[in-house]
């Protein structure tokens, strides 16, 4: 016969801690359960707002037509270009270059300058036959667009001859030359040239006082270079 005694109260007490115990065993693996997931959740949320560390590689902007080639994974700012258009060159916008005419030749040298012209031994005889007798500025205006190339030694002494005899002795013409000028700069300068010291000293004398004491109105800028070139030519004179 099993007999019933009342529970004491320290009885109750030792039951309660066990009961506690035992609660705290129980709940023990799911706390530590959340608490890996809340660590877990934080890392993969630092992870999403924290930004992915780039390499960024200074290079200038490609040429036109070919783009950045960066193929090295342990070197990633070792980089070359390419064209656009595999094959072709770096240049332009990588498209095929058209081929280039048949007197590109001539173009470029057209385009580089103009070349010193060559007188013929025609030439030569021609210009030289008259070119201390021309007897008006329309005749010098003439053979200066004619035999330019020729312009040199005995050829260009003629030339000298024929410009300072008409400003010393037909100095009435100045505005038909100051007319020609006007049209053509290039006919200016080689006037100007030609008053130089080959030709007599008298007659330099003569020019400078005629563009000094008697210059045609609206012909003061050609009158005033005209004295200037006189002026030193006499001055070098021999």
């Amino acid at each position: 016969m099993i007999v019933m005694r009342k529970a004491s109260s320290e009885d109750r007490a030792r039951l309660n801690r066990a009961i506690i115990l035992l609660g705290l065993g129980l709940l023990s693996p799911p706390s530590t359960g959340l608490a890996q997931q809340a660590t877990d959740a934080a890392a993969a949320s630092q992870s999403a707002t924290t930004p992915h560390h780039r390499i960024v590689c200074e290079h200038a902007a490609p040429p036109r037509g070919s783009h950045w080639v960066c193929d090295k994974p342990a070197q990633p700012c070792d980089c070359h270009l390419e064209s656009n258009v595999p094959g072709q060159p770096i240049s332009g916008d990588g498209s095929r270059q058209p081929a280039a005419p048949a007197d590109s030749g001539r173009q470029s040298a057209a385009e580089s300058g103009p070349t010193k012209p060559i007188c013929t031994d025609l030439q030569a005889d021609a210009a030289g036959s008259e070119a201390d007798q021309l007897k008006s500025w329309g005749a010098v205006y003439r053979w200066f667009r004619r035999y330019t190339a020729c312009d040199d030694g005995y050829i260009s002494e003629g030339y000298s001859d024929s410009v300072v005899r008409l400003l010393a002795t037909r100095w009435n013409r100045l505005q038909e030359l100051h007319r020609l000028t006007l049209r053509n700069r290039a006919f200016e300068s080689f006037v100007l040239k030609h008053i130089d010291p080959t030709v007599p000293k008298d007659e330099l004398k003569k020019v400078e006082d005629n563009a000094r004491k008697r210059c045609p109105k609206g012909a003061e800028s050609l009158c005033g270079s005209i004295h200037s070139a006189a002026k030193q030519a006499e001055a070098e004179a021999y």
